[in-house]
């Protein structure tokens, strides 16, 4: 898979969670406090992007560059956390 098949596949029209919705199944984001639908994907507290990431169930290299960013760069990288569902 190259970069643009991959970004596709995470952000693209038929991501991964709109195929699941489409066939059916549910889609879900789960965190220690409680599991939110897509539409509230983007109003958890300390989740990817945001504030401490405590709230965060998966480790993964994003938490490592977040934790490494400068203000500007949290900044950016939040501000498309905190975009409307569509």
């Amino acid at each position: 898979m190259d970069h643009s098949q991959r970004y596709a596949f995470e952000h693209g029209p038929l991501t991964f969670w709109r195929w699941n919705v489409q066939m059916g199944w549910p889609a879900m984001l789960v965190t220690w406090d409680r599991i939110w639908l897509p539409q509230q994907w983007h109003k958890p507290k300390n989740i990817l992007w945001r504030e401490d990431e405590s709230n965060w169930l998966v480790r993964c290299n994003h938490l490592k560059q977040w934790e490494q960013a400068d203000k500007k760069a949290r900044a950016n990288r939040s501000k498309g956390a905190d975009s409307p569902f569509q």
